[in-house]
């Protein structure tokens, strides 16, 4: 038996105890085969670390790339956005360090840049979630999650409607939400055995640690709060401060959303990425009370919007088209087999395993 960080759980891994939430609920009970789906239920829950039964060698389990992400990347757009992309990533990652490090003051413009030049002449839409979706080869939990996390607030800001001010002051809130864990050394975040007590508390007072580098820089106080409140949540089961709903920030509230699904769905060294739907799933099961509805319902309808007509594999092995969704489950939509129409909302013991 082995204590595993859940940002390392792979899918085939066996819970060794049973896993309690921090209002000492059980979410998961020992023996449960960590799949996807059970993977998210422990990402939504905040769960840090689990006990695992300790097998001979690490379980990873990686299958191989689905059609659905090699068609996308063989495209010309994609190779293209790719460039801006690499260039952009490694530009703001060099202005971040000269912020921390250095004590470089924050030139927004500049910071904002970096996201916009990834665009490019992209409609921040649906065609651009795709593309993102697909960028999934990193294994960085810092500057390139960032990147990703503002990419998504530039969507999600679509979505809500917001002005160009509030988008701009979103997209800064994704870049440098994260900016504490800048200060929590490589040998913590990637250390595979259990951390001890001393390490855990450091790598939790990352939230802190940002927002008080963003309040000597004199930033917009949205961006301050959304490095301190990034992971709290709603029913107050979140840290630092264990805030409630009406204590949280909007900005937060959005980049919180942001942050897990992309946490969720990104490829790591010791797995591929989730399956959209699990993440969706688990959303709808448990997100209705951890994250603002206002700003989820939109998230989870334009997200689950993007992969209409695209393939997929159900829990039973048939496989199929998407082609409509249930706009009271997003994770259960219609899958054409065939001449069979499969409506998952009919079909509870049936799930969506994975994109094709």
């Amino acid at each position: 038996m082995k204590k595993v960080l859940t940002r390392e759980v792979a899918p085939g891994m066996i819970a060794a105890k049973d896993i309690y939430n921090a209002q000492d609920l059980l979410v998961m009970q020992q023996g449960t085969v960590l799949d996807d789906r059970a993977i998210s239920k422990l990402i939504i829950h905040g769960i840090e670390s689990v006990m695992i039964v300790d097998e001979k060698g690490p379980v990873r389990l990686m299958p191989k790339e689905p059609s659905y992400y090699q068609k996308v990347r063989a495209s010309k757009e994609f190779k293209e956005f790719k460039q801006r992309y690499d260039k952009e990533t490694v530009a703001f990652t060099e202005e971040l360090t000269q912020i921390v490090e250095k004590g470089k003051s924050i030139e927004e413009e500049k910071l904002l840049n970096f996201t916009y030049n990834i665009i490019g002449e992209k409609e921040v839409g649906i065609g651009l979630f795709d593309t993102l979706q697909n960028l999934r080869e990193y294994d960085d939990e810092t500057y390139v999650h960032s990147v990703n996390v503002a990419l998504l607030c530039a969507l999600f800001s679509s979505w809500l409607k917001l002005s160009e001010k509030e988008t701009r002051t979103a997209i800064l809130c994704g870049l440098l939400h994260d900016i504490g864990k800048t200060m929590v050394s490589e040998e913590i975040k990637k250390k595979p055995e259990k951390l001890t007590d001393l390490e855990f508390v450091r790598v939790k007072s990352h939230p802190m640690d940002g927002a008080r580098v963003l309040k000597l820089k004199n930033v917009n106080p949205h961006i301050v709060n959304a490095a301190s409140q990034h992971h709290e949540r709603c029913d107050g089961s979140g840290y630092p401060q264990g805030l409630k709903r009406k204590q949280i920030d909007p900005y937060a509230k959005m980049v919180a959303i942001a942050d897990v699904y992309e946490a969720m769905t990104a490829t790591r060294s010791y797995r591929s990425p989730l399956c959209p739907f699990a993440v969706i799933e688990e959303f709808e099961e448990t997100g209705m009370q951890k994250f603002e509805v206002e700003f989820l319902l939109p998230f989870l309808e334009h997200v689950s919007a993007t992969f209409i007509q695209n393939r997929v594999r159900l829990s039973n092995g048939m496989e199929g088209n998407i082609v409509f969704m249930n706009k009271e489950k997003f994770s259960r939509p219609v899958v054409q087999c065939g001449k069979t129409f499969v409506d998952l909302m009919e079909h509870r013991e049936l799930y969506i395993e994975r994109i094709l």
